[in-house]
């Protein structure tokens, strides 16, 4: 909230270092998305229970839909409902890919709809991939896999990074071409998928991972702060080539903390991660408008 503040004019200059990071709110979210749908969906493809795609795919759509429209529809029938006067065409919000091709100089309103769209595509693609690799993938090669695409998002935000910012264009090319096309923002939604796969096709290694809780707390706060630091220039090289999963992997030790039965942040518990309280022992139950989790059994000592 701290950082969307500039849309109203922003903070005063005594507090305007709470607003410098705030954007990473969104990074966190892509962690926890992927682990918590990913958990969804690789337990019971690794437990040998039934997995509908079908299902799955009808209970996002009436978790994300209704709502969006609604705005979608408040957004195109009332300019002045608008942040910005400008709006991408509607059937680029309607088939979410209006973070693939905005005209961010002109057309900033509802922008911020494009995290929806890297969600969506993740729903769609994911548990696609996820029943076609489930048991074909040896735990070498799919490690191999995530390092892979994490290797592409580097050579891509940094091949897009060198040729934009050498070529005379006044249009916002970090916004358009680095922060909001799906490809260069994968990198948390793979750290969350990597929490999932270790908590659902290695349980017990989970649980004996378990115990380091608090040191994947420091450390997770100590990558946290050195990617606060390689993002001080936001737009810059360093921050657009290595900063995202550096500071995904941040974000991911911090999840990981946060999901165990043990540990410092057990006195703090947060409903949205599964296995928090150290009470629960049959399942767990978690809903919002982007993500659900349920009747997934929880890993206790």
């Amino acid at each position: 909230m701290c950082f969307h503040s500039f849309l109203v004019g922003g903070l005063n200059e005594h507090f305007a270092w709470l607003s410098r990071f705030g954007w990473m709110g969104v990074d966190l979210f892509f962690v926890l998305s992927g682990f918590l749908i990913g958990s969804q969906v690789l337990y019971p493809l690794t437990h040998g229970q039934q997995f509908s795609l079908r299902v799955f795919y009808i209970r996002r759509a009436f978790r994300i839909l209704p709502a969006f429209w609604v705005v979608l529809a408040l957004y195109v029938a009332f300019p002045w409902f608008r942040e910005a006067q400008g709006l991408e065409p509607w059937w680029k919000f309607a088939t979410f890919i209006m973070n693939l091709s905005i005209n961010y100089a002109h057309n900033q309103a509802f922008s911020h709809a494009w995290s929806l769209c890297v969600e969506e595509h993740f729903y769609i693609c994911f548990p696609l991939l996820a029943w076609g690799l489930t048991r074909r993938l040896s735990a070498r090669a799919l490690i191999g896999l995530i390092l892979t695409l994490v290797a592409l998002g580097i050579a891509s935000r940094t091949a897009i990074w060198l040729h934009d910012s050498h070529v005379a264009t006044d249009r916002n090319w970090f916004i358009e071409d680095i922060y909001f096309p799906t490809w260069n923002r994968l990198d948390g939604l793979l750290a969350g998928v990597a929490l999932a796969v270790l908590k659902a096709s290695r349980p017990r290694v989970w649980q004996e991972l378990g115990s380091y809780a608090n040191r994947a707390l420091i450390g997770g706060i100590l990558i946290v702060a050195f990617a606060c630091w390689l993002f001080w220039d936001r737009t810059g090289l360093l921050a657009n080539s290595i900063g995202w999963p550096i500071l995904s992997l941040g974000v991911a030790l911090l999840v990981f903390a946060d999901a165990q039965s043990k540990g410092l942040l057990v006195v703090v518990q947060f409903p949205a991660l599964p296995g928090s309280q150290p009470s629960r022992t049959a399942c767990t139950s978690y809903t919002s408008p982007y993500i659900t989790w349920s009747g997934l059994p929880t890993v206790t000592p």
